[in-house]
C-alpha cells in the first residue's frame, strides 16, 4: 500500500492566513513553526495571495479586520470602526463624544468623524446626555 504524502502546512493559504493574520504571528515565527526559512514563507504567501502587513501594522499599531472578515486593515481606534458599539455608546447609553473618546483613547473630533461615517444622528452639542 502506497503512502500519501501530506502537503506541508506552509503551502496552505488558509493555514498561512490564519497564522499570520488570524493569530497575528510574524513571518519569522510562522517560518519557525513550519520548520522552513522566512523566504520560503514569504514565497508561498506571494504565490497564494496572502498579503503582508504594512510597515505601520508591523510597528505595533492595532490591526482589525474589515466587516466582511477579509483583508485586515490598519486601524488605530478599532472601536470607532465598530458601528454597533459606537451606536450603543452614543445613542443607547447617551455618552458624549468626549466620553467615548476617553474610553477609546481618541479625541472627540475623531468620534464625531466616526459618527458621520455611520450616519449616526448627532445630538445638539450642549446638554448631551451622559456626558459625565
Amino acid at each position: 500500500m502506497a503512502t500519501v504524502e501530506q502537503e506541508p502546512a506552509y503551502r496552505s493559504k488558509d493555514w498561512l492566513h490564519e497564522k499570520y493574520w488570524g493569530e497575528g504571528k510574524s513571518i519569522p515565527t510562522v517560518a519557525n513553526e513550519a520548520g522552513v526559512s522566512e523566504s520560503t514563507v514569504l514565497r508561498w504567501m506571494g504565490r497564494l495571495g496572502v498579503e503582508t502587513r504594512s510597515r505601520s501594522e508591523t510597528a505595533g499599531r492595532p490591526v482589525a479586520k474589515t466587516v466582511d472578515g477579509e483583508r485586515p486593515t490598519n486601524v488605530k481606534y478599532p472601536r470607532l470602526h465598530d458601528e454597533e458599539w459606537l451606536r450603543w455608546k452614543y445613542v443607547d447609553e447617551g455618552l458624549s463624544c468626549r466620553k467615548i473618546g476617553d474610553i477609546v483613547g481618541s479625541t472627540d473630533c475623531q468620534v464625531l468623524k466616526a459618527l458621520r461615517k455611520f450616519d449616526i444622528p448627532r445630538r445638539p452639542p450642549t446638554g448631551e446626555a451622559g456626558g459625565q
